[in-house]
């Protein structure tokens, strides 16, 4: 019995060695090598931090992200650029800076929490970062652009501005992408129209703000209303109102206790030019400043 196992051991044996050399040294369809490693796809050493056209610090390389997300992927000059752009700030404390996230007509409907385009949301995950190294958040402002396949190399732009010296020189308003300080397009509007049609962002905002309201009942959320400057003063006064109303109703509608003030600017406060400098009608700029901003605050204040 012991010699019937031991040669059924060495028969198996035997198979096994025979079947690796006619698989593998016969028909060569061993690889022996391992895989190799997948690396990421180089970057565009082509980010510079300038003011005024002067380069302050660079080159360094382009932030990266996979589609559809949010947070981009950091390496060590990412972190290098970050940190150049804080001390620059640190020194030099009248600056602001502009952070302008891109994104594709392929990310247009994805996810962007809720802010109304990734671009927005792309900036203002930055901002965080930037403000845990020590920038002041009045510092810092946001914008998103929709974007080309090749602008896309660049997902995030930086700009960085010096303020007029008297309150109420600039040229236009900055509209907040903020949680408690937040602005959407008139998108949610049928043009012309006060009928309020909260687009996925919208709705996923306005759930936050419930949420948010539910547990600090001592806030309150003011509406303002914006428009562009076609058709008169007056009437966009009351179109602004009506948006603004209209926008109240439906976060009533979603259950929200708290106080809502409405208020209407109309055409006053532009963040875009309405018109081009020629005086043809500026189709983006008046797109840009019909808008509606959601501001929450203590009710004391």
């Amino acid at each position: 019995m012991r010699a019937f196992l031991t040669g059924l051991i060495l028969f198996g044996l035997f198979f096994i060695f025979g079947r690796w050399y006619f698989v593998c040294e016969t028909r060569g369809n061993c690889d022996t090598e391992q895989p190799a490693e997948i690396l990421p796809p180089p970057r565009d050493n082509t980010l510079y931090l300038t003011l005024d056209g002067d380069t302050l610090a660079g080159p360094f390389d382009q932030f990266s992200y996979e589609k559809g997300k949010i947070k981009p992927t950091l390496n060590e000059s990412n972190i290098a650029f970050m940190d150049a752009l804080v001390n620059f700030m640190q020194d030099s404390t009248r600056q602001k800076v502009m952070i302008i996230g891109k994104y594709d007509s392929d990310e247009s409907a994805m996810p962007s929490g809720y802010f109304e385009n990734l671009g927005i949301a792309r900036a203002a995950y930055l901002e965080t970062l930037l403000e845990e190294r020590g920038i002041d958040q009045k510092r810092i402002e946001t914008s998103g652009v929709l974007a080309s396949a090749d602008e896309m190399k660049m997902p995030l732009a930086f700009k960085i501005r010096t303020p007029a010296v008297a309150e109420g020189e600039t040229t236009f308003d900055i509209p907040q992408y903020r949680f408690e300080d937040n602005t959407f397009s008139d998108a949610n509007f049928a043009f012309g129209s006060a009928e309020f049609r909260p687009g996925f962002q919208l709705v996923t905002y306005a759930d936050s703000v419930k949420q948010f309201l539910d547990i600090n009942p001592d806030y309150l959320l003011t509406i303002v209303g914006h428009t562009d400057s076609i058709d008169t003063e007056e009437f966009n006064q009351k179109l602004g109102m009506e948006r603004a109303e209209s926008a109240k109703e439906y976060f009533t509608e979603l259950g929200i206790t708290a106080p809502i003030n409405t208020v209407s600017m109309g055409e006053k406060q532009p963040v875009a030019p309405n018109t081009n400098p020629d005086g043809t009608d500026n189709e983006e700029g008046r797109q840009a400043n019909r808008r509606v901003n959601f501001k929450l605050s203590p009710a004391e204040e």
